[in-house]
């Protein structure tokens, strides 16, 4: 089974776990920002409700600090498990594409 069918499934695989890590990384920060999520686990989306949570935050400027770094790190870390799983598509069916290539031409 590992010869036939994970050669040929792995790609996949790989690239539908980091569409699903990039879901679960989402639901798991909006949770944590709603406050559903588990307090003492800390959150990116834990940071942002707290810098909302705090009037001050706002109104001092502060929330450049409390607010945007975290923003920036959820989505540069999805952005990254977007492009391993674009890259692992792209490799996919580009050599089945030159497979069917080849068997046109030779």
């Amino acid at each position: 089974m590992r010869r036939y069918l994970l050669r040929k499934t792995a790609q996949l695989l790989i690239s539908q776990y980091a569409w699903l890590a990039i879901r679960a990384i989402g639901i798991q920060a909006g949770l944590a920002f709603l406050g559903i999520g588990d307090i003492t686990t800390p959150s990116w989306g834990y940071m942002i409700r707290n810098a909302f949570d705090n009037p001050f935050v706002i109104y001092d400027g502060e929330w450049l600090y409390w607010v945007i770094p975290p923003t920036i790190c959820l989505i540069s870390l999805a952005i990254a498990f977007l492009l391993i799983a674009i890259s692992f598509e792209e490799r996919r069916y580009r050599t089945t594409y030159v497979s069917r290539m080849l068997r046109i031409f030779w």
